[in-house]
């Protein structure tokens, strides 16, 4: 799927754009971001959220996850602004041993590396003021970012 759900400050929209070429450009620019996995049918809910109401309903303030319909809480990815890098993570498992991170220089592993929600050294030097959503899952990211050693541009 080439299409994204961003949040920023105030407005939610679906953008025609790859989840990629969108998390690069904020890259290089040093925007602070962080993206969540969705299941299709999640962003089918999401999608139809900003068309209706024209916002995602976590926005909010008493919104229940079962008002939302969707998890978003599935961290995959966040800008970390100290190492100036973006840190993955399993959203399926915070708790794994080993976890990756992407620069210029490309995708590295870290073999005791902790996944970022749980990582002190990341936790405390992340900020977003950009939430995208994505249908990319962490085997996709990681795919994307061995294949001929691809870097971050």
């Amino acid at each position: 799927m080439n299409r994204i759900i961003v949040m920023f400050q105030e407005d939610d929209v679906e953008l025609n754009m790859s989840f990629y070429d969108y998390v690069e450009e904020q890259y290089r620019h040093a925007k602070p971001i962080i993206a969540a996995y969705v299941t299709e049918k999640e962003y089918k809910i999401m999608a139809e959220q900003i068309r209706t109401k024209g916002y995602l309903t976590e926005r909010m303030p008493r919104a229940t996850r079962k008002d939302l319909g969707y998890e978003k809480y599935r961290y995959l990815l966040v800008y970390n602004y100290a190492g100036n890098n973006i840190c993955i993570a399993n959203y399926n498992d915070f708790n794994q041993r080993g976890s990756y991170t992407l620069d210029e220089e490309g995708l590295h592993y870290h073999k005791d590396g902790l996944q970022f929600p749980y990582d002190r050294s990341v936790r405390y030097t992340v900020s977003w003021g950009i939430k995208i959503y994505t249908t990319e899952t962490y085997e996709d990211v990681i795919c994307h970012y061995t294949q001929l050693g691809m870097k971050i541009r």
